[in-house]
């Protein structure tokens, strides 16, 4: 379609028009981008225009838009955990995946509970990372959480790279649902797996890592 909009099919055959605006500082530093999601295309043009017009301005002034991200780790555990049991309730009704739904979402459903939860029963937080910002979390914090798991017996490494790719599951996810650029919100878990795996063979074969 005209004026940088694109129109697009979501699962369940929802059309969407989505807005993008790209602007190139005169200083050399990387491109802004952001995008939008309308029901409308008159919708996505308007703010197609607008926004181009506010982020220029903010360039003439020697400036970027800033784009933090809101919110908790924790926050968006349980927007995940919640959207992946809405839509496998959704589609045991319907008798067929509904909204994207796939054989994984039970396990990928218990791998962010673990993040979320150290006893879920007693309602105890897994705080050292459910009360850090999402823009905030890192690969070391992650590590620290597999490797602490592995030495108490808690899963063996495959159990851990999944409990990593949970994380990269949510990270995309949540930056879809909330319009996000990868780049203001990257995935925490690049090299996480590395350490991960090295952790448990320093363990097993008493070897520096």
């Amino acid at each position: 379609m005209s004026d940088g909009v694109t129109r697009r099919r979501r699962a369940g055959g929802r059309e969407v028009f989505v807005a993008q605006v790209r602007v190139r500082p005169g200083d050399g530093s990387k491109d802004i981008f952001e995008s939008k999601h309308f029901d409308d295309y008159d919708d996505a043009v308007r703010w197609k225009k607008k926004r181009t017009g506010e982020i220029r301005g903010l360039v003439e002034a020697g400036k970027r838009p800033s784009k933090a991200p809101k919110g908790s780790f924790g926050a968006a555990l349980r927007w995940g955990i919640d959207k992946l049991t809405a839509r496998m309730d959704a589609s045991k009704l319907a008798g067929r995946s509904v909204d994207g739904h796939t054989s994984n979402d039970k396990n990928l459903r218990s791998k962010l509970r673990w993040w979320l939860w150290v006893d879920e029963d007693a309602g105890v937080e897994r705080k050292a990372v459910t009360n850090v910002a999402l823009s905030t979390i890192n690969k070391f914090m992650l590590e620290a959480q597999t490797k602490a798991a592995l030495a108490a017996g808690d899963g063996g490494v495959q159990t851990q790279i999944h409990r990593i790719n949970a994380v990269s599951w949510l990270y995309e996810a949540w930056r879809s649902e909330q319009q996000i650029p990868e780049a203001d919100l990257p995935t925490p878990t690049d090299g996480a797996r590395t350490g991960t795996i090295c952790a448990t063979k320093a363990s097993q074969d008493g070897l520096p890592c």
